[in-house]
């Protein structure tokens, strides 16, 4: 693995058995969160590396599409996952891992949790909407079942800054 640089994508590199779990790892995660397998495999694979990678050489070490990898790679920087940095000398786009966990809970809750949040809470409006046109009015058990949801998006609201507080309260 030494002494081949990032331009050289003809050399097949292996990637070490440390590095496999840890993709493992990350891609359990980005599974568990609804998030495409690809995800997990570039993200645990860029933890790994010391040194910046760019798209080819991400395409060439974890034998991925240039597709998948433009995608992964795409929706790791909305996130906040991934930030590009750059190599001197190497005009393409090289990135590495952002290794904060209060920066990558606080990407995962601004473009995942409180999109879904805003929406939910539009449903749960439209829910209203539909139980009060019911023939003969809400029942009781329509009324109890709203009740539940708008207590649990009030407790959601509440619980997500305090788990954003808490976090940027970390030192990582």
């Amino acid at each position: 693995m030494t002494g081949m640089s990032d331009s050289d994508t003809s050399e097949v590199v292996k990637i070490e058995p440390w590095e496999q779990e840890m993709i493992v790892l990350f891609t359990s995660a980005a599974n568990m969160f609804g998030f495409r397998k690809s995800v997990g495999t570039i993200y645990g694979y860029l933890f790994c590396r010391e040194e910046p990678l760019n798209l080819e050489t991400l395409m060439q070490r974890l034998r991925m599409s240039k597709g998948t990898v433009s995608q992964g790679l795409s929706f790791l920087r909305k996130a906040g996952a991934v930030k590009l940095t750059f190599v001197p000398g190497d005009r393409r786009e090289h990135f590495q891992p952002e290794l904060s966990l209060k920066k990558l809970v606080a990407g995962f809750l601004r473009d995942q949790v409180y999109p879904h949040m805003e929406s939910g809470g539009e449903r749960i409006d439209h829910i209203e909407e539909v139980i009060h046109q019911e023939k003969g009015g809400p029942s009781k058990i329509m009324l109890e079942r709203l009740k539940s949801l708008r207590s649990w998006e009030k407790q959601a609201k509440l619980l997500l800054p305090i788990i954003q507080k808490f976090l940027s309260a970390g030192k990582s």
